[in-house]
Parts: structure tokens; C-alpha cells; sequence
């Protein structure tokens, strides 16, 4: 009987984990990880306009709609390291502005930061690029904008 309860207490233990919630959302995410090449638009800075290209916004998937965004400005005028975790959401295709050839999904962003929201859009192409752009008030005076292409 001790063997028979060695045998069946492993088989049940399996199979209760097994029945585990999982997320049978679609996976929004997956295909938009990546650390892309950025250009920057940061306004308000000692009353001025500052624009570069030397950032980066990286996504990182947490789950199968929620991205963490890493954005990092590296240049002598302006220094930002950033993360804003990102909700995804699937959208049409015929709201593209951009109208370059080969758009396979495009996906709304929302997030917040410093309790102020905000939504952009991002185009995912067939050769696996990701175009868009994520903008954001770091306080009342200062706005950050990326963009990716």
C-alpha cells in the first residue's frame, strides 16, 4: 500500500499543477521585443527645445499584453533613464499614417508615468521592424519624445 501512495502522490501533485490557470490571451508582445535606435525631442528644459539621436527604447516582455520600456538618452545635453511598463492592445490597419509597404500589425501603446497618461501607436512590418513613437511628461514643464524607425 506505502509503495502504491509513493506513486500516486507524485501523479496527483502533477496533475493538479497541470490545471494551473494559464494566460490564453493572443501574445502581443513577443514580436515587439527589441533595443531600437531612437531619435529624442525633450521640450522645457531651461525654457528650451532639445533634439538628438543618441537613444534608445528597449521592450521588454512581462506578459502576453505588457511590455516594459526602457528608454535611455545618452548625450551631453539631456540624460534620461526611463521605464514605463506599456500595455498592448491590437489595432486595425487602417488608421497608418505612415504608409511604407510590408505592414504586417500595428499594436496602441498605453502607459503611465509620474500619474500623467499616455497612449501612442506602433507599426510592426514584415521584415520584422518596429516603427513609432512614445511620448511622456517627466513633470509639468518637461515632455520626453521618442521615436524609433
Amino acid at each position: 500500500m506505502k509503495n502504491y501512495l509513493f506513486v500516486l502522490l507524485p501523479a496527483l501533485l502533477m496533475g493538479l499543477g497541470a490545471c494551473r490557470d494559464k494566460d490564453t490571451s493572443p501574445d502581443l508582445t513577443s514580436s515587439l521585443v527589441a533595443q531600437l535606435p531612437a531619435t529624442y525631442l525633450v521640450t522645457g528644459v531651461d525654457g528650451k527645445t532639445l533634439s538628438g539621436a543618441n537613444a534608445t527604447v528597449e521592450f521588454e516582455r512581462k506578459s502576453n499584453d505588457k511590455l516594459l520600456a526602457k528608454i535611455k538618452i545618452n548625450d551631453g545635453q539631456v540624460q534620461v533613464d526611463d521605464r514605463l511598463e506599456i500595455t498592448v492592445m491590437a489595432i486595425g490597419l487602417e488608421g497608418d499614417g505612415l504608409r511604407l509597404p510590408g505592414l504586417k500589425s500595428r499594436y496602441q501603446l498605453s502607459y503611465t508615468y509620474l500619474r500623467n497618461k499616455g497612449v501612442s501607436d506602433v507599426n510592426l512590418y514584415q521584415d520584422g521592424k518596429i516603427r513609432g513613437g512614445i511620448g511622456y511628461y517627466k513633470s509639468t514643464s518637461q515632455l520626453v519624445s521618442v521615436a524609433f524607425f
